[in-house]
């Protein structure tokens, strides 16, 4: 059937098209004939003429490169344009019989169409001169065979509606160095890209992907791999002979291919996900190790076949499981899946759970993955039950002495949340040394449930470190669910030794962690319970969150370090009626990061023993306050580590009473703790320094107390005066009046002349509010002075709105600015010609106002100053200004001390480097 074609389809006709150029530059459009052509569809579909094949000769050199595949044009009513299948018999290949066989050695280019919907098996197979094709987008499937062996094809591009590409589509195409496209493509058969640059340029063991589609495991590779998400199926022969140890497979996933797993000698384990709908023949046949299959999908997989799983008559009958639900799961797929039980059976594999209704029901009634391994010196073995791991690993452990000098110590790891109800278990011997063991217990992102009155037990001569080595975001947990009030601690350390880091400890109605007479040591963990901690012995904490429903710390005996580590993370603690209660012991020591909050009665109660904060904590305050701050019983005290504490952000209360909470006589406490207190306080009948009573005398340390008429004392904000580096001067006005520390120097100005300015040493040692002032550092380092409390305007003239506060005599102004002033309001009060800011130890004029004010500085305005011809600089306490000649007028920035300037009065950035004079704070500076 030969016909003449202009156009075919939008693929075919670039290629048919022949096209030249007319005089006037347009383009020509040749029609070219076809040199042959005939039906390819398959046969029982409107016998093969849905589908039509042609060659070309394009480019008129009696040889018939093209071939194009094209929806019929001469039918109507069809709708199915598949191509035929031409197949291999055993025999003959029938792919000879193709109708354009005996053109193939000449075919240098395919066209399949639009509307075409296949490309056969064995369609071009063989065409070793064939260097371009072009598939339309109808096609959904390439068939088995379809390009082997085209040595001369480089690229392809899968369209997007293509699903499946049959095994070795691609085979031998030795030139083929691009694929791509691919995105629908959900089934890609065995060795499809086999031979072929394109595959064997990824390394060595990569999973290589086309599409959503895992393809193949190159290379000879070993240990675990994980198939990434958003896959949703995996080949036919992606893992063949290959040494993989573990596979993880995403849920998404909906076909495993056949052969997929087939002689993974290695493989112990794989779990089935719930999406999986179709698992292929022989896909995990002679796995020799494969112990374990875990099924999760609520309906059966289709199976090709009954030998999904073969190989395993040497096996171990304990070391075999197979998980589904029960009869009726089986029952709702084919016979396939009971021929393939009763081979697996004969085998000697078990099937568990026949009780239950589906996979779901048979995990929540206890048919589970495997609890836990154990590893031991290298050897991991998986066990059923927590209470076979727990004895394996007690089994497997060896001290130094019965190991070369080296402790073996077994590393049990959760594979699987865990229920052991009532039981409990035991870590060493209080007696017996000879029964000494250690363990290292791996939650691993699961939970162990508990009922109990305990669960773990570290006795003398036991070790126990509890961690999650997991790498999702949920750590493991242990979660007690014992109902009565009268129970211990869901771990007990009795003279053991516990490590905990990382993990989730619910006590529920029992402690968390009962530190008996043992050392433990917890490091960024939750806990919680009737009490977090219940300590009787040496404990350190370090990060985490501790709660409880009497209190979050019940310490008895100690020592008990809380923050102390360097580079500890925020430990956050909340109460019940306590967040830590320390009724004696050795020592409390309360390191940095400590937030309490949500204490009915008190955040911290001292009824005994010796405390001492490195740091305050940070309490609550609004919904999250305390009943009280701190609860000081009468007579104890807290000690500050001298020097390594800060005043807290906002204020907090503390309680003195006896133990039980007995208001004191009123000579027992003192009333008042102010700037006037004396050396030393009476409580009770001791004398104590005020130091261990939260005070401290040095009020540069950033805080005073003042112990109220209800006995309850506010710790109140210090303010840190911050000089520039190398400056000694400073401005200040403020609401509130500060004590005036050791170090720091307050004045006023009293007048000003023509060179200097005129001050006066404030008096009663405070720093008075509302009122500018002149600050002198005479010590390094910063300086912190306590605040005296809320300022009264009364006799000064003050701006509330504005926060400006003014000072002065009849030749001059000292304005202070409370609050930050814009530039606009500073404009508004500032004179040019007599406004002065203070530059070190100088005060300098400023022509111009090019900036706001920072809150809590000043400046000066003189009166009769006369412009350019004003002095540029007073000097403070008087004397000469200094000035050699005439300086041009200063214009920096009002927040510019330590700047530098040209004598242009530009501000530059950083020190110059070109010679020349510089202005730098109000001197001169020459830099050579």
């Amino acid at each position: 059937m030969h016909q003449t074609i202009r156009i075919l389809t939008l693929a075919a006709a670039m290629v048919l098209g022949v096209t030249s150029a007319r005089a006037d530059g347009k383009a020509v459009v040749k029609t070219v004939a076809a040199a042959a052509s005939g039906t390819c569809g398959k046969s029982d579909v409107n016998g093969g003429a849905n589908v039509v094949w042609s060659l070309y000769d394009m480019d008129g050199n009696a040889t018939f490169e093209t071939l194009t595949i094209s929806q019929s044009t001469a039918v109507s009513g069809q709708t199915d344009f598949t191509m035929a299948d031409w197949v291999w018999d055993g025999t003959n290949n029938t792919a000879e019989a193709r109708p354009w066989s005996g053109y193939s050695a000449g075919i240098t280019s395919v066209v399949v169409g639009e509307g075409v919907e296949s490309v056969g098996d064995y369609s071009f197979y063989g065409l070793t001169a064939l260097t371009s094709v072009s598939l339309g987008s109808s096609v959904a499937r390439i068939g088995d065979f379809a390009f082997e062996l085209c040595s001369s094809l480089a690229s392809v591009d899968i369209p997007a509606a293509v699903v499946t590409i049959g095994y070795n589509a691609f085979d031998g195409c030795a030139a083929l160095t691009t694929v791509s496209g691919g995105s629908g493509l959900t089934r890609v058969g065995y060795h499809t890209f086999y031979n072929t640059p394109w595959f064997n340029g990824h390394d060595d063991g990569t999973l290589v992907y086309i599409g959503r589609v895992a393809y193949e495991l190159k290379g000879s590779s070993s240990g675990g791999v994980t198939v990434k998400d958003g896959i949703v199926a995996i080949s036919d022969g992606a893992f063949i002979d290959k040494g993989i140890t573990s596979i993880t497979i995403p849920e998404g996933l909906e076909y495993i291919g056949g052969g997929a797993f087939q002689n993974c000698t290695s493989l112990q384990s794989v779990t089935i996900p719930s999406t999986v709908s179709y698992i292929g023949y022989g896909a995990f046949a002679n796995c020799d190790v494969l112990s374990s299959v875990y099924l999760l999908p609520e309906t059966p997989p289709r199976l090709e076949g009954e030998c999904i799983f073969s190989g395993y008559q040497s096996l171990p009958l304990a070391d075999q499981h197979f998980y589904v639900a029960s009869e009726a799961y089986l029952a709702k797929s084919s016979n396939a899946w009971y021929t393939m039980w009763r081979y697996m059976a004969g085998d000697g594999w078990q099937k568990t759970g026949e009780s239950n209704a589906s996979t779901a029901d048979a995990i929540a009634s206890g048919v589970s993955l495997p609890a836990a391994t154990v590893s031991v010196g290298g050897v991991t073995t998986k066990y059923f039950t927590f209470a076979e791991a727990f004895a394996a690993a007690k089994a497997g452990y060896k001290s130094a002495a019965d190991n070369g000098g080296t402790e073996l110590v077994p590393t049990m790891t959760l594979t699987d949340n865990v229920d052991v109800g009532e039981a409990y278990y035991y870590i060493g011997d209080v007696n017996d040394a000879s029964k000494a063991w250690s363990l290292a217990l791996d939650l691993n992102g699961h939970t162990i449930s508990t009922a109990g009155v305990q669960f773990l037990v570290v006795n003398a001569y036991g070790r126990l470190a509890l961690f999650d080595g997991s790498t999702g975001g949920t750590k493991g947990s242990i979660v007690n669910t014992y109902s009565d009030n009268d129970g211990e601690g869901v771990i007990t350390v009795g003279a053991g030794v516990l490590t905990a880091e990382g993990v989730t400890i619910a006590g529920g109605k029992l402690y968390g962690i009962y530190n008996m007479w043992g050392t433990v040591t917890v490091n960024d963990c939750t806990v919680s319970g009737k009490s977090g901690f219940h300590v009787s012995g040496s404990t350190t904490v370090s990060g985490g969150t501790i709660s409880g429903t009497e209190q979050a710390i019940c310490i008895f005996n100690g020592p008990f370090n809380l923050n102390t580590a360097e580079g500890s993370a925020a430990c956050t603690i909340s109460g019940g009626e306590y967040g830590i209660l320390f009724d004696g012991g050795d020592s409390f020591i309360l390191g940095s990061g400590v937030s309490i909050s949500h204490c009915n009665t008190a955040g911290i109660k001292l009824n005994q023993g010796t405390t001492t904060f490195k740091t305050l904590p940070t309490f609550g305050t609004g919904d999250d306050k305390n009943g009280t701050d701190i609860w000081l019983v009468e007579g104890k005290k807290i000690t500050f580590a001298q020097g390594s504490y800060a005043a807290p952000a906002a204020p907090i209360t503390i309680s003195l009473a006896d133990r039980n909470g007995n208001e004191p006589t009123a000579d027992a406490l003192p009333k008042e703790f102010t700037k006037d207190y004396g050396e030393y306080v009476k409580v009770g009948n001791n004398i104590i320094d005020p130091i261990d009573v939260f005070a401290y005398k040095n009020t540069s340390t950033g805080f005073v107390v003042a112990l109220k008429d209800n006995r309850e004392a506010a710790i109140f904000v210090g303010k840190t005066f911050a000089f520039a580096e190398g400056q000694e001067w400073m401005t200040w006005c403020d609401v509130n009046d500060y004590t005036l520390p050791s170090g720091l120097e307050a004045y006023r100005i009293t007048s000003v002349s023509a060179t200097s300015v005129e001050i006066a040493a404030v008096e009663d040692n405070t720093i008075p509010a509302y009122t500018p002032l002149l600050l002198r550092k005479k010590d390094s380092g910063s300086l912190t002075a306590a605040r005296l409390g809320a300022g009264d305007a009364t006799g000064k003239i003050y701006d509330a709105t504005t926060g400006i506060a003014r000072d002065g005599d009849a030749d001059f102004t000292f304005f202070g600015a409370t609050q930050a002033v814009s530039q606009s309001a500073m404009n508004d009060l500032y004179t040019a010609g007599q406004t002065y800011m203070l530059r070190g130890g100088e005060f300098v004029l400023i022509d111009d106002i090019t900036q706001g004010m920072s809150a809590n500085r000043c400046w000066l305005t003189v009166v009769g100053g006369s412009g350019s011809s004003a002095a540029r600089r007073l000097v403070i306490g008087g004397g000469t200004t200094g000035i050699e000649g005439v300086t041009p007028p200063l214009t920096p920035p009002l927040e510019g001390a330590g700047s530098w300037y040209d004598l242009q009065g530009r501000r530059i950035s950083g020190k110059p480097t070109r010679k020349g004079i510089y202005l730098k704070d109000g001197s001169k500076h020459v830099i050579k």
